[in-house]
């Protein structure tokens, strides 16, 4: 029942995002209101799946195998990590004015050297 909850509340909140009013005359800022609110409600999302991802493998009800529920949940967690990637950058590089951090560079870090951190890995 509680990722059926969940997954209700993704459907209203891409609804949401997809129908609020952004155009250069308003500008961004009900946008941004609206994936900050997202993103603040989504923290909840994962155990919610991971449960009920568990429910159904340990159901004698259904034949849900270890493939099908780790391959399920490695799709749902890249789709999450790309998803609240393009929001972090979306809310970086959105201006001040409309309620972003106006980061030129949004995510990325330009002090950062990417084969040091590979290296220290």
């Amino acid at each position: 029942v509680k990722a059926g909850i969940s997954l209700h509340k993704m459907q209203t909140w891409y609804r949401d995002m997809r129908l609020v009013q952004r155009n250069a005359k308003v500008g961004l800022k009900d946008f941004v209101k609206s994936i900050k609110r997202i993103r603040g409600e989504s923290g909840h999302m994962v155990p919610a799946v991971v449960e009920a991802m568990h429910k159904l493998h340990s159901s004698p009800t259904t034949d849900f195998t270890d493939e099908f529920v780790n391959t399920w949940l490695d799709d749902f967690f890249m789709i999450r990590i790309g998803s609240n990637m393009l929001v972090d950058q979306c809310l970086a590089i959105t201006s001040l004015e409309d309620g972003g951090l106006g980061k030129p560079t949004g995510i990325v870090d330009t002090n950062c050297d990417p084969t040091i951190v590979c290296k220290q890995a």
